[in-house]
């Protein structure tokens, strides 16, 4: 990519570069990625990541269904234990949880096979991934078993080469080769490999490529990076490819620790996405703790304070992904469910449940903030798990009581509100002047116009049969692909 500066190689001939490339990104808010898909006019060939690109803004291709849209076909049901390392002991005592479907974060990816196929690609509590012919549903290859059941997305290598990662629950994140009919492990990270804060297995954190580096978040709080190295034919065709380790940086500190309290261990885990702007990364953790690091001294080795460019405390958990949009300023969505220190109280108050922060102002970042009205009148816990879905001029979110908020972008006031149910995690998709709002109670698909944003019109509702959307959709040529909590993973349209 053209963002990519080349120096001397070091691993061998054959592989790329062993030093790593200068990495200073695009401006990404609401485009494609990678840029190059947009040039001379060509459809992109892929939806790569949670949300698109590296800022977490891009939502997807084509118009959304001009009426009220209907089942076209569905896969499952998908049900698996929710911890599959559990003791005999603790399933004789009933502690074995079974979950069904697909849920938080759960949104699938897309990519265009050689053939102008294109295939749709889901991670399920079934503890597999799962790959289908985005037309015509039949599975396009078999499906990958991993060892625990997966919640966050799955993440796609946006250059085309057939690599996939993923983090299931059972401790090990993975490198995967999809290029055969078999999905193939080439690599693996455990989440015991590094000295660690909390012994915590999942990787709920959808990782990001960039380049031939890939970014993950742990549970275990670590944030790693990783490097690829392809080695290609001489008709540039690749045919191996080997992961090396660059980096493990913890992403929490002692002083935040002691201000989140008893369940202090609790706020080291990363459960949110990367997010990168320029030269940065950011990422926060279970403890409401926003870093951003220079991705330059990340790939070099550099330890959290050497790499360390920008740290904010929230005072609760952040497991939403943050956005940033095309000044580098960073939207957070806060949870409100801990708040039990007098630190916590203060920082909460300060921050809201959805902040705007300026990075480059670490002093006085904060921007303005929002405060849901009445927070935990009906529930004991409150606040954002959906991430911010923004354009230039609004924020569209649902909150965990149920309600969808139209949000000013520059000082965060509420332009318009509605009921919809409760227990709203899934991140709705802003398409043109069309969003797609999820619900989990009742399960339902919300199109509106906002293309007047102060007066939101309903389009239509698809009233979902059974179950839960927990998971973010996937708008793809007007049609929607999104799993349930029912169990089954679909493909909704007309």
């Amino acid at each position: 990519m053209k963002n990519f500066l080349i120096v001397i190689p070091l691993f061998s001939l054959f592989y790329s570069l062993s030093v790593f490339s200068q990495i200073s990104l695009p401006e990404t808010f609401m485009k494609t990625w990678p840029e190059l898909e947009e040039q001379n006019g060509s459809e992109p060939l892929g939806f790569y990541h949670f949300r698109g690109n590296p800022s977490r803004s891009w939502y997807g291709v084509g118009s959304l269904p001009s009426s009220r849209p209907k089942v076209l076909w569905r896969h499952g049901p998908f049900r698996g234990y929710y911890n599959s390392r559990m003791t005999q002991a603790s399933v004789a005592a009933g502690q074995k949880k079974i979950w069904t479907g697909t849920g938080w974060t759960g949104q699938p990816v897309l990519r265009t096979l050689d053939d102008g196929r294109e295939e749709v690609i889901v991670g399920a509590y079934d503890q597999a991934i799962h790959f289908f012919d985005a037309n015509s549903g039949e599975r396009t290859r078999n499906k990958f078993q991993a060892g625990g059941i997966i919640k966050g997305t799955v993440s796609l290598d946006p250059s085309g080469d057939p690599i996939l990662l993923a983090g299931p629950n059972d401790g090990h994140f993975r490198v995967i080769d999809i290029s055969r009919s078999q999905p193939t492990e080439i690599y693996r990270e455990s989440f015991n490999t590094e000295k660690i804060a909390r012994n915590r297995s999942g990787w709920d954190s959808s990782p990001m490529f960039i380049g031939d580096y890939i970014f993950a978040g742990g549970e275990n709080a670590l944030f790693y990076t990783l490097k690829m190295h392809k080695k290609r034919d001489t008709e540039g065709n690749r045919v191996d490819v080997k992961v090396e380790k660059l980096n493990a940086v913890r992403v929490y500190t002692r002083k935040m620790m002691s201000d989140f309290g008893s369940d202090s261990t609790h706020g080291t885990s990363i459960e949110s996405s990367p997010v990168f702007f320029e030269d940065r990364v950011y990422i926060s953790n279970s403890g409401g703790l926003i870093q951003g690091f220079d991705v330059n001294l990340l790939v070099s080795g550099a330890s959290r304070n050497e790499a360390l460019v920008f740290e904010h405390w929230v005072g609760d958990d952040v497991d939403a992904t943050i956005v940033a949009d095309e000044h580098g300023h960073l939207y957070v969505s806060i949870q409100d469910e801990k708040r039990t220190t007098k630190a916590q109280i203060l920082a909460s108050k300060k921050n809201g449940h959805l902040v705007k922060l300026n990075p480059y102002d670490p002093i006085h970042p904060i921007l303005a903030t929002f405060t849901i009205p009445n927070a935990h009148k009906t529930a004991d816990k409150d606040g954002f798990w959906a991430t911010p879905s923004i354009n230039k001029t609004h924020i569209y979110i649902t909150a965990h009581n149920g309600r969808f908020y139209v949000l000013d972008r520059n000082n965060l006031e509420i332009i318009f509100s509605e009921d919809l149910g409760s227990h709203n995690w899934a991140t709705s998709v802003l398409i043109e002047d069309k969003l797609l709002v999820p619900t989990c109670i009742p399960g339902s698909l919300v199109l509106y116009d906002v293309s007047k944003p102060e007066a939101p019109q309903k389009l239509w509702t698809y009233k979902h049969p059974s179950g839960c959307i927990e998971s973010t959709p996937l708008v793809w040529k007007g049609n929607i692909y999104v799993g349930s909590r029912d169990g089954y993973f679909y493909k909704i349209g007309l």
